[in-house]
């Protein structure tokens, strides 16, 4: 998988693939808790007999220092009481970023998956993102022929409409003041009946 793939995934395919990434690094009985009532808190899992609650985030921008201080607050204060805590990522977050926030959460670990190492860990274990690829690589065809489509048919119905206007426009004006007794304007095609 690369980059642009990854990016094609929506936020529940990246959070699928978030939940496989966290049981193949060693957090067991992972658990999907996210939704409207989850307190920043997506996945729930062990390691070490301590509790991680996990938050994903799937976006191409880079996460800011001050976004992942928020999320770990956010996570820490959740009702799962964690020991530790990860961010899965499909942003880049740089290594002084991170070791910033080590470094600032002494008391917990905070462990950071970023793009960079989502692909690292997918190149490595193809099994991983299986079905996800397909399905995200289908979707983005699918969109790509709607776009396409779609533009193609106001393109035809604006060319339409511009040609009807233009095409009935003058003669209907003209046909009509021939009719009433006047004559045509000055630069203005005659009708058929001149």
């Amino acid at each position: 998988m690369d980059q642009d793939t990854l990016y094609k995934l929506t936020p529940a395919e990246f959070e699928q693939l978030a939940g496989r990434l966290l049981a193949a690094n060693g957090i067991g009985n992972v658990t999907y808790v996210g939704g409207p009532q989850d307190q920043g808190v997506d996945f729930t899992g062990e390691q070490e007999a301590e509790t991680v609650a996990v938050q994903v985030k799937h976006r191409q921008r880079p996460l800011t220092e001050n976004e992942l201080r928020n999320i770990v607050g956010r996570l820490k204060s959740s009702r799962y009481n964690p020991s530790r805590l990860v961010i899965v990522t499909s942003a880049k977050v740089t290594d002084a970023v991170k070791w910033s926030l080590d470094q600032g959460e002494p008391d917990t670990p905070v462990r950071i998956i970023d793009r960079d190492e989502v692909l690292s860990i997918l190149s490595a274990d193809r099994g991983l993102q299986k079905g996800l690829v397909a399905s995200a690589e289908k979707r983005a065809r699918r969109q790509s022929r709607e776009l396409w489509l779609g533009t193609f048919r106001t393109i035809l119905c604006l060319d339409g409409k511009s040609f009807s206007i233009a095409r009935t426009m003058p003669y209907n004006r003209i046909g009509h003041r021939k009719s009433s007794g006047r004559k045509s304007p000055a630069g203005t095609a005659p009708s058929l009946t001149d």
